[in-house]
Parts: structure tokens; sequence; C-alpha cells
């Protein structure tokens, strides 16, 4: 049996050792080392669990740069394309491009890259009736990748290619799931020349 006592509307209950003296003391004994074995199990087992979701926040972390690396070579290349094609009348006014200004396309659109926009590499090339004219700015390897030359069936229409290298970094590379790699994104369209 419990007592209690009410004091401005707030229930008092008296502590059951007072009622009954000397035959709690080992339930309470056993409750508190219950309580401690459990505060123990419990921090085992978070120093266990710990490590494997800080591992996998790391590797989200990671993966979702990666994802928004690519997407974002994706659209700087598709502009590029696009911006070749209109004859600059796309995005930013007037004027037949030139090579260098395509390429300030991609380096513009590409600003929010997590390493920078300074190590990315531009390939653009054009082919009409079977020939290909390749940027003479173009340099002859993007990080290790040889960019090629393209044929295209169409005699009637001059294809744009443009090729974006980025190298993408992981942010915390020893652990990491993705590694260190190139992104490669293409775009090619076609203008009535």
């Amino acid at each position: 049996m419990n007592w209690q006592f009410r004091f401005s509307g707030v229930v008092r209950h008296r502590p059951l050792t007072l009622l009954y003296p000397g035959r709690l003391s080992s339930h309470r004994a056993e409750a508190c080392a219950a309580v401690r074995s459990s505060q123990g199990q419990a921090l085992v087992e978070m120093s266990l669990v710990l490590p494997l979701l800080l591992l996998l926040m790391l590797n989200m972390i990671n993966f979702s740069f990666y994802i928004y690396d690519w997407i974002t070579v994706n659209d700087a290349t598709r502009a590029a394309a696009e911006y070749q094609v209109y004859n600059g009348n796309a995005i930013s006014g007037g004027g037949s491009p030139t090579y260098a200004n395509v390429k300030s396309v991609v380096t513009n659109d590409a600003v929010s890259l997590s390493g920078g926009n300074s190590t990315i590499c531009v390939v653009i090339q054009s082919t009409l009736n079977g020939a290909a004219t390749l940027d003479p700015s173009s340099p002859a390897s993007c990080f290790g990748l040889t960019p090629t030359t393209h044929a295209d069936p169409e005699t009637t229409y001059r294809a744009w290619f443009v090729d974006v290298y980025y190298p993408f970094v992981p942010l915390v590379s020893g652990l990491s799931l993705i590694s260190s790699q190139t992104i490669h994104q293409q775009a090619v369209m076609r203008s009535m020349q």
C-alpha cells in the first residue's frame, strides 16, 4: 500500500522504505546493480555502433558531393553546346562564339564544383562533311584520358562536340567507398551551317 499526501494539488508519495523498513533494501540493491549493468551495456553497444554510423554518414556526404559534381559538369557541358549551336544567342547575347567563349561558359556554369572550376578540362570539336576540326587550344590529355575525334554521319549539319573532364576527389578520401576519379561528360548538338 502506498500513502499519498496532497499539497496544493500535487500528489506526494511516501517512500516504501518507511512503510516496510528492511524488506526493500535487497531489492533496491538488485535494481541499482541492474541499472549499472544496463548503462554499461548501452556504452558498449554505442561504442560498437558509433564508428559504423560515422562511416555511413561520411560516405553519404561523399556520394552526395559526387552526384552534385556530376550533375554540375553535365549541365555545364550541355549549356556550352547550346551556346555554340545557337551562335551565342542562347545565354549571353549575340555574336559568333569563339572557343574561348564556349570554355568560359563551362567554367562559369561549373563555379560551384566541390573542388573548384580551375581543374576543368574542356575539349571542343566541330564536324562538317566528315571533316573534324578540334579546338587548337585543347590539351592532348585530360587527367590521363585522351580526347578522341568524333565522326558524324550527317553531312548537312555541323555537329558540335563538347567534352568536359573534371577530377573528383572525395571530401574524406581515407574512409570513402568512392575513389578519386575523373568525371567525363559529353554533349553533342547539330546546327544548320
